[in-house]
Parts: C-alpha cells; sequence; structure tokens
C-alpha cells in the first residue's frame, strides 16, 4: 500500500464550481448561472498536518469503496462506530468499517457482504492509522 503525505501549504489551485446541481437523470431547463471557484482541498482536507492518502485495493468495501478508489484518511478525526477506518492488524493494513462491542472487543466489517466479519482475538496488535474522510472514485468512468 502506497501511503501519501499531502504537500504542506499546497499552492491554491481552484476551478469552476458551478452553483446548482445538475440531475443525474433527465436534462433540466438551461439556466444562466455564475460559476465560482472552488479549492478541493478546502473540501477534502479539515486536519492538513494529519491526512494522508491511500489507494484502495479489491472489492471487500465495495460499493462504497471501489478497487483503485482514492481515499483520503485523517488520524485527527474522531472514529465512531460505523466509522471506515484504515487499520493495522499484525503489521497489515486493511480498509473496513470500526465498531467496538460493550465489551471492549473490536469488530472490523466489509461493505461488500461476500466478506465476512473480522472479531479481533485478544493477542492480535492492532491500531486504527486514521478514518476514511473522502473517497475520491477514480476508475469508475472507463
Amino acid at each position: 500500500m502506497d501511503i501519501v503525505q499531502p504537500v504542506k501549504n499546497p499552492p491554491r489551485r481552484s476551478n469552476l464550481l458551478f452553483p446548482m446541481r445538475i440531475p443525474a437523470g433527465f436534462p433540466s431547463p438551461a439556466q444562466d448561472y455564475l460559476a465560482k471557484r472552488i479549492d478541493l482541498n478546502d473540501l477534502l482536507i479539515k486536519h492538513p498536518g494529519s491526512t494522508f492518502y491511500v489507494r484502495a485495493e479489491g472489492n471487500s468495501m465495495f460499493p462504497d469503496i471501489g478497487d483503485g478508489d482514492l481515499l483520503v484518511i485523517d488520524r485527527h478525526s474522531e472514529v465512531v462506530n460505523g466509522s471506515i477506518v484504515l487499520a493495522c492488524i499484525n503489521n497489515e493494513f486493511c480498509i473496513k468499517k470500526y465498531y467496538k462491542r460493550s465489551d471492549g472487543s473490536i469488530e472490523l466489517q466489509s461493505s461488500n457482504p461476500e466478506y465476512t466479519t473480522v472479531n479481533l482475538p485478544d493477542d492480535c496488535t492492532f491500531e486504527v492509522w486514521g478514518k476514511v474522510t473522502a473517497a475520491i472514485k477514480t476508475d469508475q468512468f472507463k
């Protein structure tokens, strides 16, 4: 897994954002709208000093996360039950939904029902590296 850190103080790169929602179904009547500029760093990164990127592999988190999606991982964001996290189990990384049970045990679930739930044994090493705060779909529209 490649882990990529965001550039500190990246140059501001803004692209046009049209202040309307576009229907994905049938076209709507054309309207004149003024575009404004948007920087994706402002939308995707809340804690620059604790944010990094990884690329997803496999389909265990499908349909939430697909193979090849670029994930934004924030080490500062609070992890709660149901959060999708980057976890390290016995020195191996995985992306799963995190659940902490009332007895303190940890359960990791896939989004894809074809995969089984991981119940962490007491003798394993486990660490949450961060919460997935965004998934950039990169291979969906080939």
